[in-house]
């Protein structure tokens, strides 16, 4: 199965391939500034590497759309998405443990978004599956015991 023809779902740091004809669905109860919080976080993960592309912006523009976010907020992830000092970085140990999947998955789907996980993202995802998941660092062989 080609990733660019697939959904990732995470389940605590493991990352899982649907099909693109299985949706990931949002938690319709996720508050709105958490919805907020996770565009604003994969706005951030998109310039990481100082350059925006179309079919980021295009996955961030859909997710803004899934989320179904207000006008302001609407506004407010264009002007992130315009320029990488609009955004602020958003510290991935903040984010709630009932959230964590769901920032994975989405990183993960951005980073998949070409079809392609370069080296660069596989080491930004890695890093952000152990800040995230840190207890289960053993379970995976990569902590230094």
């Amino acid at each position: 199965m080609n990733a660019g023809a697939c959904k990732i779902r995470a389940v605590h740091g493991q990352l899982r391939l649907l099909p693109t004809n299985e949706s990931v669905p949002m938690d319709p109860s996720l508050p709105l500034e958490a919805r907020r919080k996770l565009v604003e976080f994969l706005c951030a993960m998109a310039w990481s590497d100082f350059k925006v592309r179309d079919a980021e912006r295009a996955h961030i523009e859909r997710l803004i759309q899934r989320l179904e976010l207000p006008d302001d907020m609407v506004e407010e992830a264009k002007h992130w998405l315009s320029s990488p000092g609009n955004v602020r970085r958003i510290d991935p140990i903040e984010i709630p443990d009932d959230q964590k999947n769901l920032f994975f998955s989405e990183a993960s789907q951005l980073m998949l978004v070409d079809g392609e996980l370069h080296s660069e993202e596989a080491e930004t995802l890695d890093l952000l599956r152990r800040l995230l998941f840190p207890s289960e660092e053993d379970e995976y062989g990569t902590s230094e015991a």
